[in-house]
């Protein structure tokens, strides 16, 4: 059973890095081989990884960086200043993907890759063509005039058409289809592995903002059963729980900001996880 201790660090007046430890409840271990993973609950690439540790077992020290007011510090862990980093061993990683598969490498803990090596074929083929369903939903979500991570000003729902609505509509009957192929919840079935853990805060934030923003018959396609089969899954587990910001919270900073990629520990507490 797993519980989460918050000492919050000051880093100078206006910046607070908050670390969490996870614990071992009925032992009291502590953080396992000195890992520490640098985050922000907002940031979805982050979320992959924050997932994959809780779902792989493992114990780490986990820093909250606010990247509205990056602490000075973290650029010696990061020059590029952006999160998740993971430091491990005396490695430095700094890409989600390549971090969830180093924990899936490098931790006991139950496995997140398939059994055998065709599912394992197709569980690399679906963890490469993530970023494409990304790309679509950032173009179907998002005010052209404004960047790619922008969410439409103004008054909302907003009425699309186009071929980001085409691409993107696309994108999801696939998501089903696929989902449906093993028999759900997940994607490869009963079974959750990286390739879940990839998509989730994705599709999470997609389905949470689309039908917020965007006026169109393609939200209805959140709103399958496949698709919702699994969300409800993912949202059940602890590791979500323990690391997603509320879904109310959430929506409403993203009507505040107007941004997918907006920082906001107000709307993000750490202290106030999902019930």
């Amino acid at each position: 059973m797993r519980g989460i201790v918050y000492n919050p660090v000051k880093t100078s007046k206006r910046s607070t890095a908050v670390m969490v430890k996870h614990e071992d409840a009925a032992t009291g271990q502590g953080m396992q081989d000195n890992v520490k993973f640098y985050t922000h609950t907002l940031c979805p690439y982050a979320h992959r990884v924050a997932l994959t540790l809780i779902e792989k077992g493992v114990q780490a020290e986990t820093i909250h960086i606010d990247l509205s007011n990056k602490p000075a510090w973290y650029r010696k862990v990061n020059p590029r200043g952006l999160v998740p980093a993971l430091v491990h061993g005396g490695k430095t990683l700094t890409e989600s993907l390549d971090l969830c598969q180093y924990v899936e490498e490098q931790f006991p803990g139950p496995a997140l890759v398939p059994a055998t090596t065709e599912e394992r074929r197709e569980a690399e083929r679906l963890i490469g063509r993530c970023d494409q369903f990304v790309s679509a939903g950032l173009q179907f979500l998002s005010d052209p005039s404004s960047g790619s991570w922008s969410l439409p000003g103004g008054q909302i729902p907003v009425k699309k058409t186009g071929s980001e609505v085409t691409a993107f509509e696309r994108e999801l009957v696939w998501l089903e289809e696929t989902l449906q192929r093993h028999g759900g919840p997940f994607f490869m079935g009963v079974k959750i592995t990286l390739v879940d853990l990839v998509y989730f805060p994705f599709v999470d934030r997609f389905a949470l903002a689309g039908p917020a923003f965007v006026d169109s018959s393609v939200c209805a396609l959140f709103g399958r059963g496949a698709l919702q089969m699994f969300l409800k899954g993912i949202r059940e587990r602890d590791s979500y729980r323990l690391t997603s910001a509320a879904p109310s919270d959430h929506l409403a900073g993203l009507k505040k900001y107007r941004s997918l990629d907006y920082f906001d520990y107000v709307s993000a507490s750490m202290e106030r996880p999902c019930p």
